[in-house]
C-alpha cells in the first residue's frame, strides 16, 4: 500500500532525528518536538506506528533496522549509514531510469515532461505518496494507441543495442509481400509517429537500414562479432530526418516548401523539423525551408496536404515525386 503524504513526512523526521544522534539523543520526546517544528502535531502512539512501519520492506516499508535502546532510552539504527532520505540506487535501477527518460522525452514533449524528467533525475525517495483517485476523470490526456505487433521485441533489442550483439530475423515486405532473412548490427530504437524501428548495420545490404519492429519475426542473438557504427551517421538519423526511411541523400541538404495561408498558420505551430524556417509572403502564404535528409516520410506528409504544400526545391526532388505514383513512397 502507498505510503502518505503526511506519513511519509514524519518518516523523514524520525529518519532525520536518528541520523542527527551524535547532536541530539534521539528520543520519543525529541521526535514529537521536531514534528511540532514543522507544524506537525503527532502522538506516541502514530510515532511508534510509523516506526514499526518503517521497519517493513518494501514497498510497504523501507526495511529500515531500527532499534529501541532501553537502557538510553533511545532509537538508534543498527546500520549507522542507513538512511531513508538518498537511497542510492544499483546499477540495475539506473538503466531502468535511463531508458525510461529516454521514453518520457518521446511521450512528453511539453513542459510537463519536462518537469517529469527532472524530478525522475532527482530520484528523491520523498516522491513516495498516495495516489488521488478522486478525480473522475483526467484533465490532461495523451494518445494511447494500441501496442502494435513487434513491441514484444523491445527489451531484446534494447539489450542488444546497449551490449552490442548482432541479430538475425525474419523480415516481411508489405509492398512486395515475401519474407527475407537479415542479419542486423543493431544500433538505436527509434519511434516516430507511434511506430518503432530499429536502426543499424544490414549484412545483407552493406549498409545502414531501419526495419520496423511490426514487419519483425523470430529475431534471436547471433555469437558474431559485433560491428560498431558511425557516431555521426547514428546522430544523423535521430536528428537530420523527418521520419526513418531516408531516399537518395546521406547529408542534410535544403529543402523548400511552398504553402498556402492556412497551411502556414498551421506549420508554424507544429513544425515539421527543428530546422524549420517560415518566410511568410503579403498575403500569408509562405516559403518554408527545412535542412535534413529528405525522407519517404517527408514526401507522404507533403502529399497529405494536396494543393496547400507543395515541394520547390530541390529540383530532383520535385522531379521525383512527380514521377512517382504514391503508393512507391510507402513501406
Amino acid at each position: 500500500m502507498p505510503i502518505g503524504k503526511n506519513a511519509m513526512l514524519r518518516c523523514l523526521i524520525i529518519d532525520q532525528v536518528i541520523s542527527e544522534h551524535h547532536s541530539y539523543k534521539p528520543t520519543m520526546k525529541r521526535i514529537i518536538e521536531v514534528c511540532k517544528e514543522q507544524g506537525i502535531d503527532v502522538s506516541h502512539e502514530t510515532i511508534q506506528k510509523d516506526i514499526k512501519m518503517m521497519k517493513k520492506d518494501r514497498p510497504n516499508g523501507f526495511g529500515a533496522p531500527i532499534k529501541f535502546d532501553f537502557q538510553q532510552q533511545e532509537y538508534l539504527y543498527t546500520d549507522p549509514n542507513f538512511t531513508i532520505n538518498g537511497v542510492k540506487l544499483t546499477r540495475e535501477d539506473a538503466s531502468v531510469l535511463e531508458e525510461s527518460l529516454v521514453l518520457i522525452k518521446c511521450m512528453l514533449r511539453t513542459e510537463l515532461g519536462d518537469k517529469l524528467r527532472h524530478a525522475m533525475e532527482k530520484v528523491l525517495s520523498t516522491s513516495i505518496e498516495e495516489v488521488d483517485f478522486n478525480e473522475r476523470y483526467p484533465i490532461l490526456k495523451t494518445m494511447e494507441p494500441p501496442r502494435s505487433r513487434g513491441y514484444e521485441f523491445m527489451d531484446l533489442l534494447l539489450e542488444c543495442c546497449k551490449v552490442g550483439i548482432p541479430i538475425s530475423f525474419v523480415h516481411y515486405s508489405y509492398k512486395n509481400e515475401v519474407f527475407k532473412p537479415v542479419v542486423l548490427h543493431p544500433y538505436v530504437v527509434r519511434e516516430f509517429e507511434n511506430r518503432w524501428y530499429v536502426f543499424g548495420y544490414s549484412a545483407k545490404h552493406d549498409a545502414y537500414r531501419s526495419f520496423g519492429l511490426d514487419r519483425i519475426y523470430e529475431p534471436i542473438k547471433l555469437d558474431l562479432h559485433y560491428k560498431k557504427g558511425n557516431t555521426k551517421q547514428i546522430l544523423s538519423f535521430l536528428n537530420d530526418m523527418y521520419g526513418v526511411f531516408p531516399l537518395t541523400t546521406e547529408e542534410p541538404i535544403p529543402v523548400v516548401l511552398r504553402a498556402d495561408r492556412l497551411t502556414t498558420k498551421f506549420l508554424s505551430a507544429y513544425p515539421i523539423h527543428v530546422s524549420q524556417v517560415v518566410e511568410k509572403y503579403d498575403f500569408g502564404s509562405s516559403k518554408i525551408t527545412l535542412n535534413l535528409i529528405p525522407t519517404m516520410e517527408l514526401i507522404q506528409l507533403v502529399r497529405s496536404y494536396g494543393q496547400s504544400l507543395k515541394v520547390v526545391e530541390p529540383k530532383w526532388l520535385v522531379e521525383l515525386i512527380r514521377n512517382t505514383r504514391k503508393d512507391e513512397f510507402r513501406r
